[in-house]
């Protein structure tokens, strides 16, 4: 479909973490978990600027808090076996109005693709713990592109894997990282709020800021 800027839209590139799953939640509260059993505290403007971020930029990250005094592979595995104890037990919770854009996706020959900061292999484990099929076109996942999330490369990679140039993708995210990653790449965005309210800089680089992904069909 033409959109206003011109550009024919043939693909939405979906994030995962807080787009697709309610996942940003339960990893929260294992970084406060990591923290209790190794004694630092994490306070809930780091726990923003970890959302959207691989382990590489994770790392850093911890670097720059923490001077090495905290290791981040140790919190990380905290809150990953909390996460796990999460999931195994209830399921990977799939945010509103995913299944819908799935079908309507589908029904109207959009492509798909993920782009997400987490591992490959957990991304697969979240899906086989969720109501829905892992029914992406191509993908791209954590460390295998070289800068994560706010670089643009995740989405360029994904694009290019699509081959279509990134202005006729749609990214869909919801942390401020992946919505500068996406507006780098050339791509339009949607901005789907999770644990972060879009400030006037993010909601300036967004085609749309949706409250659930069921608003999502109005805009292509």
């Amino acid at each position: 479909m033409e959109r206003k800027s011109g550009h024919k839209i043939d693909a939405v590139i979906f994030d995962m973490d807080g787009l697709m799953f309610d996942t940003e939640r339960v990893a929260a509260r294992g970084w406060k978990r990591a923290g209790e059993q190794l004694g630092f505290t994490i306070s809930e403007n780091e726990l923003r600027q970890m959302r959207g971020r691989n382990v590489i930029a994770g790392r850093a990250l911890f670097q720059e808090w923490y001077q090495g005094s905290i290791s981040y592979d140790e919190a990380r595995n905290v809150r990953t076996a909390y996460v796990t104890e999460y999931i195994e037990k209830e399921g990977t919770p799939v945010k509103e109005g995913l299944p819908e854009l799935f079908k309507f996706l589908k029904e109207k020959g959009y492509r798909k693709a993920i782009a997400t900061s987490t591992q490959r292999e957990t991304v697969e484990w979240y899906f086989s713990h969720a109501s829905l099929p892992f029914d992406f076109e191509e993908s791209v996942c954590g460390t295998e592109i070289k800068k994560g999330k706010p670089a643009p490369d995740v989405f360029v990679a994904a694009a290019e894997k699509l081959g279509l140039p990134p202005e006729r993708c749609l990214v869909l995210e919801d942390s401020f990282s992946g919505v500068r990653a996406g507006a780098a790449a050339g791509c339009s965005v949607i901005m789907v709020p999770d644990l972060q309210e879009p400030d006037e800089e993010i909601s300036s680089l967004c085609l749309a800021v949706c409250r659930t992904l069921r608003e999502v069909p109005s805009y292509l």
